[in-house]
């Protein structure tokens, strides 16, 4: 019963907690917005931050570029590691082969007569 009670009062927590936000005002986007329209923002604040926004936009490009080189990288060495397991099989292929009984050899089976046991 203690349990029941402690859930009930937990989703009523939750319920009002919702209620609670959903009276302030939802703003999706970028949280500093500032409008661009006003007056009195000049041009020389808004080509400063155009160009910290474009380089902070240059340096993680140059992230994407370092992270293609490791891929391609990856990819080196992934094609180099098949070539090795390729290699690795086929060497395991022709040694069992080379052993005798193995692969294309026949060995004929000797039917030996029983004989009796002496104990």
């Amino acid at each position: 019963m203690l349990l029941i009670n402690i859930i009930t009062i937990f989703f009523i927590f939750l319920i009002g907690y919702q209620l609670i936000l959903a009276n302030k005002p939802i703003i999706e986007g970028a949280e500093n917005y500032k409008d661009y329209d006003d007056p009195t923002i000049k041009a020389y604040n808004l080509s400063v931050q155009n160009s910290g926004n474009i380089s902070y936009l240059k340096e993680r490009v140059d992230k994407v570029d370092q992270m293609d080189r490791q891929v391609n990288d990856l990819t080196r060495r992934m094609d180099t590691l098949e070539k090795q397991m390729d290699e690795v099989a086929l060497a395991n292929k022709e040694m069992a082969e080379s052993l005798p009984g193995a692969g294309g050899t026949i060995v004929e089976d000797e039917v030996v007569e029983d004989e009796e046991i002496q104990v």
